[in-house]
C-alpha cells in the first residue's frame, strides 16, 4: 500500500478521537466533522500533519525499496452474483 498522505494522517487520529468520545456518530457524520477541521486548520497545524507524512513516506520507502505507485485503471471490476 501507499504511504498515508498528511490529510489521511489527520482522518485517521481524528476519527479515532471523536468514535472513543461520540459513539453514536455515523461514519458520514465523522467525514463531514474530519472535513470541517481540516478547512479550518492553519498552515502551521497542516505542516505538523505534512511533517507525519514525510517521515511516513521516509519509513515506507526504507519498508518497501522501490516501490512505484502505480493505479490499475481500467481493470475490470469482478460482479460477484
Amino acid at each position: 500500500p501507499r504511504p498515508a498522505n498528511m490529510f489521511i494522517l489527520f482522518r485517521v487520529a481524528l476519527s479515532k478521537f471523536l468514535r472513543e468520545r461520540y459513539e453514536k456518530l455515523t461514519r458520514s457524520q465523522i467525514s463531514k466533522i474530519v472535513g470541517n477541521k481540516w478547512a479550518m486548520l492553519s498552515n502551521r497545524e497542516k505542516e505538523y500533519w505534512k511533517a507525519k507524512a514525510d517521515m511516513f513516506k521516509i519509513l515506507h520507502a526504507i519498508a518497501h525499496p522501490g516501490y512505484k505507485y502505480s493505479p490499475s485503471h481500467g481493470k475490470p471490476k469482478s460482479n460477484p452474483k
